[in-house]
């Protein structure tokens, strides 16, 4: 699902699941994306590194993404997502994420509003979890979202070209130098 237009140069796309495993456990392999997941969760699941195989529950809501390996999820009986994809200067913006943080528990932040959702999500309310989570980020980006700098219109092309484009060429299209766009992606971008 698309975010409502105010959100979009921070938000990618909502999403849905819904599933129900077999009896015993499940696994699943998520790859490492380009994007930052904010995920609200109802259901019986584990995640962790599927090198080291130790695994922890899912919180039901947070924040994870821009990894370098694979996230491995074993799950159990009927489970049902409700996800966000944010770049990841919506990410930082909205909720002070920087890339390397592994994950990022949402309720003790945003407990109220958190329980909520996934409370929507437990009863299968897709519509009311969707409208609760919207009306939240909006609230969230019209407190904390900046106008775009030249680091996160550097990212957008560089999201754009699926990472072919070349850091001179946004340098001068952005009227910086390489140093001066490095600096202002690191600041907005991470």
């Amino acid at each position: 699902f698309l975010p409502d237009p105010r959100l979009r140069s921070l938000v990618r796309l909502y999403y849905e699941v819904e599933e129900q495993h077999a009896p015993g456990e499940e696994e699943h392999r998520f790859l490492p994306e380009r994007s930052v997941r904010l995920t609200f969760y109802a259901g019986d699941s584990w995640h962790g590194s599927p090198v080291t195989g130790e695994l922890e529950p899912m919180s039901a809501a947070s924040l994870f993404g821009m990894s370098l390996e694979p996230l491995r999820v074993v799950s159990r009986g009927p489970t049902r997502a409700l996800g966000v994809e944010l770049y990841p200067w919506g990410a930082r913006q909205l909720f002070g994420w920087a890339i390397g943080t592994a994950s990022l528990d949402l309720l003790p932040g945003y407990g109220a509003v958190a329980r909520e959702i996934c409370a929507l999500v437990t009863l299968g309310d897709w519509e009311g979890a969707r409208s609760c989570l919207e009306a939240w980020l909006l609230e969230l980006a019209a407190e904390r979202a900046r106008e775009a700098g030249a680091g996160v219109r550097a990212a957008a092309r560089l999201y754009g070209s699926l990472g072919t484009a070349r850091i001179r060429t946004l340098a001068e299209e952005l009227d910086l130098s390489p140093r001066q766009l490095e600096r202002a992606f690191r600041e907005e971008v991470g």
